[in-house]
């Protein structure tokens, strides 16, 4: 009889450590498609992040469009009027139909209601989703010299209103964090422009290789533009003194901070132009210039250069 009931309990064991395994890699494999899903562009959240105050869904479809003409894999949303809940009747949703489609324009359909599932709930992608993720994720490459170039602002979202700003946070708040994605590229040159007026011309770039659209929030040192340019004065480099004839100026009013809209796979170039009249130079010498490049309530980015 003892015999009996240790079978029983090796069998009962073994059968626990199958279901297990079984679990995990089926938790590995729709984590890893999970991440796939994330990585298609989401053209409704994209033409959301881009259309202020707009038709969002007429966007969507100006986007499908464009990447239906550039043979690029992107999803879509339809939404609907009615609500749906979730299996354990915890969370409550609006109904949507999600289609995903490749490069090739073969598509597929989820509703919002099975991606909540998967979210949420320990769900399994569909076979035929699974089955395309997995060969999304086989066959979509992007360059890494495929980044669209955008002269600030251009074409970008910037909104000048931004909820919150002025509230006295913790030091490290979220809000204002910078995304670990979205790579600053340092100027690597100050050039000088020649003429009447002589200008000292430095770039810098806000870079979003990914496939989805990220948000920075900006200083503005100067009206819309977080980077900023100065000599570093020396024994022949001196600022000038104001005027005294002139009437004094007021004192600047600090600009509020921007929330700037990165396209995906998009470049940003920002520019800041430094008129050298306003310095003394007494011998020519070598000009150096301190840049620095202001993020709102985060560490800014800065450096030195040689004027070339």
């Amino acid at each position: 009889m003892s015999v009996v009931l240790h079978l029983n309990a090796g069998v009962t064991l073994l059968l626990a450590v199958t279901t297990l395994l079984g679990a995990a890699t089926s938790d590995k494999r729709t984590l890893l498609l999970l991440d796939a899903w994330r990585r298609v562009p989401d053209l409704f959240e994209l033409a959301r992040a881009s259309t202020k105050d707009g038709d969002v869904h007429r966007e969507q479809d100006r986007l499908e469009k464009d990447h239906h003409a550039k043979r690029l894999p992107f999803r879509t949303t339809s939404n609907f009027r009615h609500q749906m809940r979730c299996s354990t009747q915890e969370h409550t949703f609006g109904a949507a139909l999600f289609r995903l489609v490749n490069a090739e324009g073969e598509s597929v359909t989820i509703t919002r209601e099975a991606l909540h599932e998967i979210e949420q709930h320990g769900a399994s992608f569909s076979p035929a989703v699974a089955t395309f993720l997995q060969q999304l994720t086989e066959t979509t490459t992007i360059p890494p010299n495929a980044l669209s170039l955008v002269r600030f602002p251009g074409s970008l979202v910037v909104d000048e209103n931004v909820p919150g700003a002025y509230d006295q946070g913790r030091p490290q708040d979220p809000r204002w964090a910078v995304a670990r994605d979205l790579r600053f590229v340092a100027p690597t040159e100050a050039t000088v422009t020649r003429g009447p007026r002589e200008t000292v011309t430095v770039k810098a770039t806000l870079a979003n290789p990914t496939t989805q659209p990220m948000t920075a929030v900006l200083w503005q040192v100067q009206h819309l533009n977080p980077l900023h340019v100065e000599l570093i004065e020396s024994a022949s480099v001196k600022k000038k003194p104001p005027d005294p004839s002139a009437p004094p100026l007021p004192p600047p009013v600090p600009l509020p901070p921007i929330r700037v809209v990165v396209p995906p796979r998009t470049e940003v170039v920002f520019q800041s132009d430094l008129d050298l009249s306003a310095y003394a130079i007494t011998k020519a010498t070598p000009l150096r210039v301190q840049w620095s490049f202001h993020y709102w309530k985060a560490q800014p980015e800065q450096g030195t250069l040689v004027v070339r």
